[in-house]
């Protein structure tokens, strides 16, 4: 096993403590839908402002922290890997906000969040990982609860159009994830971030002006300034250098608590309706966490050239 492999075997005792950083940094995006409902613009300009935002952000750390940040530099390929995770993740961000817009908040993450099944399906074919019981077991609880909240979503105002552009999100998020995971393991999440950020900014320029969006009042910035500076250029690179320790699989499981503190998030800052079968949802989310992070049953990854990923 080469090293970045060994960094990323999940039997490592940091990976666990990783383990838990995605959990926390996806408790906190739950936030973010919350965000897009109270900012009064479109939202592709709403994403324009996160990635322009986030990128003088990430390139401040990596100049204040370019001697002890984990990594090599981006070589060719990993550069255009990463320029191509910015662009999924501008058309992910786009379609995600603009289903906030048509469907409530809740709804919305938990259709989004069928990504982490599509990533179970694709890892072991494009990273080599191997799937175990403990994370069948957390993915299984996870999708059970996603389907729970959404059966009883709680809020009117879904539409088709809002399902549709979930839907998207949800395939263009675990497109991300398994396009990421290996130039994270060797670079690093301020690197892998920064090259993200700067694409999708740029990808979006034309989208933006073509939008007719306005200049943002004094108190959309503040909330623009918290989605691009926190949720985006500081949980972002965290994120990533997680990813690069946990298997995609456990980290797709431990991202179904995004949409679990989404739903509260939308009930306690909203007011949008908290039933039974949301909590009861909730409740099997945070149950695939606690298994996913504490069960036994933790396989080893291999590194993505013995995996034989492509190029």
């Amino acid at each position: 096993m080469t090293e970045a492999g060994a960094a990323a075997d999940g039997s490592r005792p940091g990976s666990r403590v990783a383990g838990a950083g995605i959990a926390a940094i996806s408790a906190a995006w739950g936030t973010v839908g919350v965000i897009v409902k109270e900012v009064d613009l479109p939202a592709v300009a709403i994403v324009q402002a996160r990635t322009a935002i986030a990128v003088p952000t990430l390139a401040l750390a990596l100049l204040l922290g370019r001697r002890w940040l984990p990594g090599a530099p981006l070589d060719r390929r990993a550069l255009l890997r990463a320029a191509l995770g910015g662009v999924l993740v501008a058309g992910h961000w786009v379609c995600f906000f603009a289903a906030f817009r048509r469907a409530p908040v809740g709804t919305v993450l938990l259709i989004t969040f069928l990504a982490p099944v599509i990533v179970a399906v694709a890892a072991p074919l494009l990273l080599g990982e191997t799937v175990g019981r403990r994370t069948v077991v957390g993915l299984a609880l996870g999708l059970a609860g996603s389907v729970l909240v959404v059966g009883a979503p709680g809020g009117g105002g879904t539409t088709a159009a809002g399902l549709a552009l979930a839907f998207l999100a949800a395939v263009s998020y675990a497109a991300l994830v398994l396009l990421m995971k290996p130039v994270a393991e060797g670079h690093g999440g301020v690197r892998v971030a920064l090259v993200e950020m700067s694409t999708a900014t740029l990808v979006l320029v034309p989208f933006t002006l073509a939008s007719g969006a306005g200049w943002p009042d004094r108190a959309d910035w503040r909330l623009l300034v918290v989605l691009g500076v926190v949720q985006t250029g500081i949980f972002l690179a965290l994120y990533y250098s997680c990813l690069a320790r946990v298997p995609a699989t456990e980290a797709g499981v431990l991202s179904y608590l995004e949409p679990a503190a989404g739903v509260v998030f939308g009930w306690w800052l909203l007011g949008e309706a908290l039933t039974v079968g949301t909590v009861a949802g909730g409740i099997l989310i945070v149950a695939a966490g606690v298994v996913v992070l504490f069960g036994p049953d933790r396989p080893p990854v291999s590194s993505p050239e013995v995996a034989g990923v492509p190029g």
